[in-house]
């Protein structure tokens, strides 16, 4: 056995990290910060399309890390070689105590496995989604995800065999994957996704006139992160008449979009001749600005329509510390997490939007500190238990 109180050398392979604009940045670019701050060395795998380096950066521990870039083409099966290849050679080169793999992409399923039997090092598996997606989907996406659906099936399995954890981020998903994977359920651990509380904010506006638009409208301000449409169109389309009604009989009201830009909600607008009374686009923003906005909304929505899993919006809603609005199919995971303001027909969202309940979240136990806390006991439990010179 390595002796537990050496430093551990740990290896994430997380195509995505900071300072990349994606949402899936946050789980492995957070606990990293945590392990560096407990003296841990960490490497990190990931795409060369930014430098962790390339702007100034917002976690205390984050400029320690170790990267290694991957010239990652995206193509699932040329990509899956160049980054075992990689995996590899550092590893044959540097002492790793264990991997961390993390899905989205899913280039973990195949090349996990693969890489375990050459060198022994015992990994972990985090997934965000699921990659057995056959469901929830559109008619199309299915029947291509039911043409390849045995493949997937037989990497995930493989891959499960060899992990020593599989972790994911909600109790809905850990018994869906129950039902596929029953053998390996014990592996399974749940991790919450939480609010980045380890990011250090700057608590003022920087953007002036970001500012005078929010504070300009005095009406109902609502809040929204992400795109609409990808969640569904019928409830976005739900969203924005139930807004246009209530502005036009009732109180102004619009809508403050943040996120990225969504041709399917623009086509929308533009049809229905929505204008800047109901709709303001505020753009891609920082964290940090995303939040003080999320702060000075009356209510913040989510769309939803898929039955298991969490997502993060919610966590940053969370932080915001204002009313929750859930736009969509009624009782899945999200829904039942939320609890109150649920809405399906636009009656419904109408007497939300007028008289938001307040949540009951606890919100204390869903930052990104305390789930990585838990993730670094995890982690030190493995090296402990399979490890070995």
């Amino acid at each position: 056995m390595y002796g537990g109180d050496r430093n551990m050398n740990l290896l994430i392979v997380a195509p995505t990290f900071f300072p990349d604009q994606d949402v899936g940045i946050f789980r492995m670019t957070t606990l990293a910060d945590f392990l560096l701050g407990k003296g841990e060395h960490v490497t990190v795998i990931r795409s060369a399309r930014n430098r962790v380096f390339s702007e100034k950066i917002p976690y205390q521990n984050l400029g320690k890390v170790t990267e290694i870039q991957v010239a990652d083409p995206e193509q699932f099966y040329q990509s899956c070689n160049i980054y075992k290849d990689v995996i590899l050679a550092h590893c044959r080169d540097n002492p790793v105590d264990v991997i961390l793999y993390t899905c989205a992409p899913y280039y973990a399923m195949k090349i996990a496995y693969e890489i375990k039997k050459q060198n022994q090092i015992p990994y972990i598996v985090d997934i965000r989604d699921f990659w057995l997606k056959n469901n929830e989907e559109s008619i199309l996406t299915c029947i291509l995800q039911n043409m390849i659906y045995p493949l997937k099936y037989y990497l995930q399995k493989r891959c499960f065999k060899g992990a020593s954890r599989i972790v994911v981020v909600s109790k809905n998903m850990k018994e869906r994957y129950h039902s596929f994977y029953g053998t390996y359920i014990d592996k399974f651990q749940i991790i919450y996704n939480g609010y980045d509380d380890q990011r250090m904010s700057q608590p003022v506006w920087q953007d002036q006139g970001l500012k005078e638009k929010v504070d300009g409208f005095d009406g109902i301000r609502i809040g929204i992160c992400g795109t609409l449409c990808q969640y569904s169109v019928i409830y976005t389309k739900l969203l924005l008449e139930t807004i246009t009604h209530i502005n036009t009989s009732h109180k102004k009201v619009k809508l403050f979009h943040m996120g990225k830009e969504d041709s399917r909600l623009t086509g929308i607008l533009k049809a229905n001749q929505y204008g800047r009374e109901i709709y303001e686009y505020l753009g891609y923003l920082p964290s940090e600005l995303c939040l003080l906005t999320l702060q000075k909304m009356d209510m913040n929505i989510i769309i939803n329509i898929r039955n298991q899993g969490l997502g993060t919006k919610v966590f940053d809603y969370i932080q915001a510390d204002r009313p929750v609005i859930y736009v969509g199919k009624k009782h899945t995971e999200l829904a039942d997490f939320i609890n109150r303001n649920i809405c399906t027909t636009r009656k419904e969202l109408e007497e939300a939007i007028r008289n938001p309940e307040t949540n009951d979240f606890q919100g204390g136990q869903y930052t990104r500190s305390l789930q990585n806390k838990r993730y670094y006991s995890l982690i030190k439990g493995i090296r402990e238990s399979e490890n070995v010179t």
